[in-house]
């Protein structure tokens, strides 16, 4: 177990880079602010990201999360169709590269539904301290195209420098991070004209949920969800307005 102070994670991921870490790194920091815990697991292949998630899920379980994103109707029936078809179904590299020889999801969807992954967990992890527990007895077989190995820090910390920079452009309207609480009238609600952002609305902000917590559950990155918030004003936890899209 490796305990980090806040902003130190970076550090400790890099140690592991430089160690060249293949396994699992099981990340839990805690976020005083909105007094809850958030749990991620890195998966490393030789020093490099190769997977993150919330939770580890099994090839099937990645794939229908991938064709979900990506509205694919037919995607239920095509990881049925895989798992009799490879040879081993646990294959995260048989499941995907069988379902993109299907013509169902291509493999630079693969890819990029994975990298926006390990970007969002990290940005959920890195401003606060915690501790990180390894497991070296985790495999995850997938390659990308790109990629082979996976990304260092390096090749990520662009995209995370770019996001902060989005974060911060929302704080003059009350967003100071995917830790704001967003809160909206109920008079205001029924304001909305469209259909979906007014159901979106009743079901997930209750002044109490986080942007982060509303995102994770309807699997939405929580950048764009904060951003479409901007665009309908309602109040967070601070009392700076924020606003909500009236589309979402």
């Amino acid at each position: 177990m490796i305990n980090f102070p806040s902003g130190q994670l970076i550090k400790t991921l890099q140690e592991l880079e430089q160690n060249s870490f293949s396994g699992m790194a099981e990340v839990t920091v805690d976020i005083v602010k909105s007094q809850r815990k958030c749990s991620k697991i890195l998966i490393l292949r030789q020093g490099k990201l190769v997977f993150a998630h919330s939770q580890w899920v099994t090839p099937q379980e990645l794939a229908k999360k991938i064709g979900s994103q990506l509205n694919i109707n037919l995607i239920g029936a095509a990881i049925k169709t895989a798992e009799v078809k490879v040879k081993n179904p646990n294959s995260f590299q048989e499941m995907c590269a069988f379902l993109s020889r299907m013509g169902i999801i291509k493999s630079e969807q693969i890819e990029a539904f994975i990298l926006q992954d390990i970007i969002l967990c990290l940005e959920q992890l890195f401003p606060y301290g915690g501790s990180l527990k390894t497991n070296t007895e985790f495999e995850f077989d997938l390659t990308y195209k790109t990629q082979e190995n996976g990304w260092f820090f390096a090749d990520l910390s662009p995209k995370l420098i770019k996001r902060q920079q989005q974060w911060k452009q929302l704080t003059t309207v009350g967003i100071e991070s995917a830790e704001a609480v967003p809160k909206i009238n109920p008079e205001n609600i029924e304001k909305i004209s469209n259909t979906a952002t007014k159901q979106h609305c009743k079901k997930w902000i209750n002044g109490r949920r986080t942007i982060a917590e509303i995102a994770e559950v309807t699997h939405q990155d929580p950048l764009k969800l904060a951003k479409n918030y901007n665009t309908w004003t309602c109040r967070s936890n601070s009392s700076r307005p924020i606003k909500i899209s009236k589309k979402l």
